[in-house]
């Protein structure tokens, strides 16, 4: 009898698990599909070992403003229990080893980026944030008037940060909403803007 009863609380698991881990999973890929359509990026679904509809991984990736991009949650386990994030990456190869750091002033603690020792922060900031690179007077190059003004609209609370050649944007959690896939919009044009800022200082 025992065996029978643990029996059907599995089967009723193996029923209802997916549709209650899905619930979250379902709004994301909503505003995925809004990416798909908008931006023609092509969704990428990674399989569980578990199975169809759990721990499923899904990813989008094409290009904007002649970058390759990648959209996609990914997570990290620690003391005090697992951090998720969503990160909008730009592959910059051509910004070799410049290390840039923008953390939003008043943002979310989770979605900052390690900060390396060697960062210096910049006397120059956009309002909303501050800058901090290796690279002395990159602030005052790096942001002219338009990514300025891009900045001071902007109204997301992740950070920015380019390192080895990827240009990214991050906040915790996954995008489950509209004003979550707006704030990422945003960024994918700041994203965009900035790589082309820095391949008009990289050149000689």
């Amino acid at each position: 009898m025992f065996i029978l009863v643990i029996g059907l609380v599995f089967a009723l698991l193996l029923l209802f698990l997916p549709r209650i881990l899905g619930r979250s999973q379902m709004a994301m890929l909503a505003q995925y599909e809004i990416f798909e359509k908008r931006f023609q990026f092509k969704r990428s679904v990674f399989p569980s070992k578990w199975g169809s509809g759990i721990g499923e991984r899904f990813s989008l990736s094409g290009s904007y403003g002649g970058y390759p991009v990648s959209l996609y949650d990914h997570y990290r386990e620690g003391e005090s229990g697992k951090t998720l994030w969503t990160s909008l990456s730009f592959e910059m190869l051509f910004a070799g080893e410049l290390e840039v750091l923008l953390d939003s002033i008043d943002g979310d603690e989770l979605a900052r980026f390690d900060r390396k020792p060697e960062l210096v922060k910049s006397e120059v900031a956009t309002g909303a944030f501050l800058i901090y690179s290796d690279h002395q007077g990159i602030g005052d190059r790096l942001l002219n008037d338009s990514l300025r003004s891009r900045f001071d609209e902007f109204q997301g609370k992740g950070s920015f940060r380019l390192s080895k050649g990827f240009f990214e944007y991050r906040e915790s959690g996954r995008i489950l909403d509209e004003s979550a896939r707006v704030r990422f919009q945003a960024a994918l044009m700041i994203l965009a803007e900035l790589g082309d800022r820095v391949a008009e200082l990289n050149r000689p």
